[in-house]
């Protein structure tokens, strides 16, 4: 039975991420003129009010979990907000926003953003310190060589501002760092509550932190500037790409070890590769894939290889424990 649920567990998180591989490719470049802060804003507040009339028949769950929460899990619930709610989709919003600007390919952002399990062993490291193995230091460094090479190739590196997918790549690091955090944040409140309650709740909590930041940044027609079709597009993320995927994400969370689910979430750049370079040319008109250079794929491998022997490493150093 366990290994039936771990089964499951590990397909729903390969699902959410091919289903977030898919908003990348299809659903963002459609909205990719609009304010960010709004974006993040309305990814969170329609699955959020879709979930409440959804969620009526666990109130009760609901309600029993939030009164078994101390100060400090709510406190971890506010960073789960903050972290992998609004600075990670904010991150990697912009980070997809600079490439398209680029006319780059944007599996290098979605390769970049699998940085996840180094930032958790070294968010292990500061807060639990714990102390990581000397393969961990030699493959976070591949790791980065496959980050710099996606990043410039073998050209000079122009480390400046106005450099497209020099901004789009620190773009994507931090939402990796974001999603990293909000991954042990995660699995720590995961022990105590629902997943459904933990998803209700990150949506929540988002939606307030990005409808105060909308608001504060808000200038006149934001919303206005929205047309019927962007509207649909947010109404297809929301159904799809953004509160299901969450939902399905923290059920296998909840059925899987977190070293593990750091493999199978690398499903996201497998299947932006084939979706940007088989599926899309297939679907749209005119389309021509941004290709990657050939120093460019070199270092997507390091990168991916990279993140798979530092999730085996910690895994064994769990086994060992």
């Amino acid at each position: 039975m366990k290994s039936k649920k771990t089964f499951l567990g590990a397909l729903a998180i390969i699902t959410a991420a091919m289903l977030w591989a898919f908003d990348g490719v299809f659903l963002l470049p459609e909205i990719r003129h609009l304010d960010v802060n709004m974006i993040v804003f309305i990814q969170h507040i329609i699955p959020f009010l879709l979930m409440t009339i959804v969620f009526i028949p666990f109130c009760k769950t609901i309600q029993k979990d939030a009164k078994s929460l101390n100060t400090i899990d709510w406190i971890i619930f506010l960073l789960i907000g903050f972290f992998g709610g609004y600075l990670g989709t904010y991150a990697i919003t912009q980070a997809f926003f600079h490439v398209f600007a680029e006319g780059a390919s944007i599996t290098s952002v979605f390769l970049m953003q699998k940085l996840q399990p180094i930032f958790v062993i070294l968010l292990s490291l500061v807060l639990l310190k714990e102390r990581p193995s000397k393969a961990f230091w030699i493959l976070s460094s591949l790791a980065l060589l496959g980050v710099y090479l996606l990043t410039f190739g073998v050209s000079n590196p122009e480390f400046s501002f106005k450099d497209q997918s020099f901004v789009a790549s620190l773009f994507a690091i931090l939402a990796a760092f974001s999603w990293g955090s909000s991954t042990v944040f995660s699995k720590k409140v995961l022990k105590k509550v629902s997943f459904i309650t933990s998803t209700y709740f990150r949506f929540a909590i988002t939606s307030v932190i990005a409808g105060i930041t909308t608001f504060a940044t808000y200038q006149s027609g934001l919303f206005e500037s929205v047309t019927a079709h962007q509207w649909k597009i947010f109404l297809i993320i929301s159904l799809t790409t953004g509160g299901f995927a969450i939902w399905l994400y923290y059920w296998g969370l909840k059925e899987v070890k977190a070293s593990k689910s750091a493999i199978y979430e690398l499903a996201m750049p497998v299947s932006a590769i084939f979706f940007e370079f088989c599926l899309a040319p297939i679907v749209f008109d005119n389309y021509s894939p941004h290709n990657l250079t050939l120093w460019q794929w070199l270092g997507g491998i390091i990168l991916l290889i990279s993140i798979i022997l530092v999730s085996l490493e910690k895994q064994k150093q769990l086994k060992d424990k």
